[in-house]
C-alpha cells in the first residue's frame, strides 16, 4: 500500500507523545502546504524545460535563417612598401665630344632624366665662331675670283671670235690670233682653278659650321 508524503508526516506527528492535538494538526497543515508548493515548482520547471526544447527544435527546423548579402566592388588598392636597394643603370657609357676644347657650361646634373637630343654640356665656342667667319670670308673671296675669271674668259672668247672673223680680210693677223687663243686657254685654266678654290672654301666653311655645332654635347 502506497502512502503519500503528507499522510506519512501526519501519522508520525500523531504518534509523538505529549503533543497536543491542535498543534499536531497545525504542523500537518504546514507540511501539506510545503509539499504542494514543492510539487508546483517542480511542475513549472518541467514545463519550462519542455517548452524550451520545443522552441529550440522549431528554431532549428521550422523558422528560416536570414542571411544578408553585400555587393562586391572592384576598387584599386594602393599600398606603400619601404624597399632598400641600389639603382643600377641598364646602360652606361662615356660621353665624349667630337672636338676638343674647354667646357663653358654643364646643363644637367647627376640623376637628371634626359632624352635624345638634349644638350648636356657646351664647350667654349668663341674660336669656332670666328673660324667659321674666316671660312665664310674665304668663300666670298673665291666666289668673286671665279666671277672675275669667268668675265675675263668671256671677254677673251669674244675677242678671239672677232679675230677669227677677220681671216678673209687684210686686217687679219695670224700671230694676234694665236696669242688670243693662248689667252683664252689661260683664262679657262684660271676659271677652273677659281672654281676648285671656291669649292674648297665652301667645304672648309661647312666643316667650321659642323665644329661650331659640335660644341654642344
Amino acid at each position: 500500500m502506497a502512502i503519500g508524503v503528507s499522510a506519512m508526516a501526519a501519522l508520525m506527528l500523531a504518534l509523538v507523545p505529549g503533543l497536543p492535538a491542535g498543534a499536531a494538526q497545525q504542523r500537518i497543515a504546514q507540511q501539506q502546504e510545503k509539499s504542494a508548493e514543492a510539487k508546483k515548482q517542480a511542475g513549472q520547471g518541467a514545463e519550462k524545460k519542455r517548452r524550451g526544447g520545443l522552441k529550440g527544435r522549431r528554431g532549428r527546423r521550422g523558422r528560416p535563417v536570414f542571411v544578408e548579402l553585400d555587393e562586391v566592388n572592384w576598387v584599386p588598392l594602393t599600398q606603400t612598401v619601404p624597399v632598400l636597394g641600389r639603382m643600377v643603370p641598364r646602360q652606361a657609357g662615356v660621353v665624349a665630344a667630337r672636338i676638343s676644347g674647354p667646357v663653358a657650361r654643364i646643363s644637367v646634373q647627376v640623376g637628371d632624366r634626359v632624352a635624345t637630343g638634349d644638350v648636356l654640356a657646351v664647350l667654349v665656342s668663341d674660336a669656332l665662331h670666328w673660324q667659321r667667319e674666316l671660312r665664310a670670308g674665304e668663300v666670298a673671296e673665291y666666289r668673286g675670283a671665279l666671277a672675275s675669271a669667268k668675265a675675263k674668259l668671256a671677254k677673251a672668247r669674244n675677242e678671239l671670235r672677232r679675230i677669227k672673223d677677220l681671216r678673209r680680210s687684210a686686217a687679219f693677223s695670224r700671230s694676234r690670233f694665236e696669242d688670243q687663243q693662248r689667252e683664252v686657254e689661260n683664262l679657262e685654266g684660271e676659271s677652273v682653278k677659281a672654281t676648285a678654290e671656291l669649292r674648297q672654301a665652301q667645304a672648309n666653311l661647312k666643316l667650321a659650321e659642323i665644329n661650331r655645332k659640335n660644341a654642344e654635347i
